[in-house]
């Protein structure tokens, strides 16, 4: 009963992780194409970091935290 309650629990954290990076992505995103027509380097810089945070977030959380159910032994 309690690893079918970890691992639950473990790919919710997961999924949460995923969308979370996929809201960085979609903000930074956004954020790229409204400063392209911008002189401002910082404004597209602040955009490329936050779709690597995306990216980064959303590969978390479809493959670090299920590597965690693998490698906890109860």
């Amino acid at each position: 009963m309690e690893t079918n309650v970890f691992t639950k629990t473990v790919e919710i954290m997961g999924d949460m992780f995923f969308v979370g990076g996929l809201i960085v992505l979609i903000i930074g995103a956004a954020q790229l194409f409204m400063s392209l027509s911008s002189q401002n380097s910082d404004s597209k810089s602040h955009s490329g970091l936050l779709l690597a945070s995306g990216i980064g977030l959303m590969t978390i959380g479809k493959v670090l935290i299920p590597m965690i159910s693998t490698q906890v032994s109860f």
